[in-house]
């Protein structure tokens, strides 16, 4: 089973599992790409955005606290809509997450914008 399919809890996602199969079979019969949600704190829990004012500009940091039953997969799809982002989760929580299998509930994560 793939590492980003192992929930909060130790068990597998299979509504990601499901979710990823539906969406490849979709697209190899030229379907629609997934498109991203809209995810804003008032409809995803666990999330908020902070603003982080620096020397030189200003960015808007989107945080998650990891729920239970949560997988990166699961998040993944949550904010970007695909289950392929997850590396770029996991790669922007290196220093909290040691595997994408690891990850724990209460855990913060930060979840970058995608470059358009």
């Amino acid at each position: 089973m793939p590492e980003i399919l192992v929930t909060s809890d130790g068990r597998v996602d299979t509504f990601v599992l499901l979710n990823n199969i539906v969406t490849q079979a979709q697209i190899a019969a030229d379907g629609p790409t997934p498109s991203i949600p809209d995810v804003t704190p008032n409809n995803k829990a666990g999330m908020e955005v902070r603003v982080i004012q620096r020397a030189t500009d200003e960015i808007k940091a989107r945080l998650c606290t990891v729920q239970h039953g949560d997988s990166l997969g699961a998040i993944s799809i949550k904010f970007y809509g695909v289950i392929g982002q997850y590396t770029t989760i996991f790669d922007s929580n290196r220093g909290l997450l040691s595997s994408p299998d690891r990850i724990r509930v209460g855990q913060r994560l930060v979840i970058p914008q995608l470059d358009a």
